[in-house]
């Protein structure tokens, strides 16, 4: 068995960590209506203390303050949950294919999905310390920067995951 071997654990928490990522999302999303995730990307992209305020302000004046912390604290276990995700399909999905360039990536990108998660993590961080009265030019800043490196990893995850699948679906066909 090489360390390429698909494990069949993998694939079996795969599928629950999948479950598990879409299931917390529907949760999320009913637990902070009428606040969306729009709402939060928004805030994790406003890059400046003056920005930022008036997104506080606008919440504020929409009695969504509660809402956005409790969707922030919310997303610290859904960092968990497609953290887990990505990082087992990087494991997972090409081991598929057979193909050693793309199981290589797998494990580049297992690790690369971890850094989302963390990237995340250190963003909802700056994100409470704003919405908890610290607007300074640091936090809304650092949040941006964090931001573009979790969305960043998560569509190049995501699109090696795709490009595993197709590969996959298209070789098992030609049989």
């Amino acid at each position: 068995m090489n360390r390429f071997s698909l494990n069949p654990l993998f694939s079996k928490f795969l599928i629950a960590s999948i479950v598990l990522t879409i299931g917390w999302i529907i949760f999320m999303r009913y637990e902070t209506q009428p606040f969306t995730s729009e709402e939060i990307v928004k805030f994790e992209f406003a890059g400046t203390p003056e920005r930022a305020t008036a997104i506080l302000n606008e919440w504020n004046n929409q009695q969504w303050l509660p809402l956005a912390k409790h969707s922030i604290y919310l997303d610290f276990i859904f960092i968990f949950l497609y953290t887990s995700s990505l990082a087992l399909g990087c494991l997972t999905f090409p081991s598929l294919t057979g193909k050693i360039n793309l199981m290589n990536w797998g494990m580049r990108l297992y690790r690369y999905s971890l850094y989302a998660g963390l990237a995340d993590f250190l963003e909802n961080l700056c994100l409470l310390k704003i919405l908890y009265g610290a607007p300074e030019k640091f936090f809304p800043a650092a949040a941006w920067g964090f931001a573009f490196v979790k969305f960043s990893i998560i569509v190049l995850v995501l699109l090696f995951l795709f490009r595993c699948i197709i590969h996959w679906a298209v070789t098992r066909s030609a049989r």
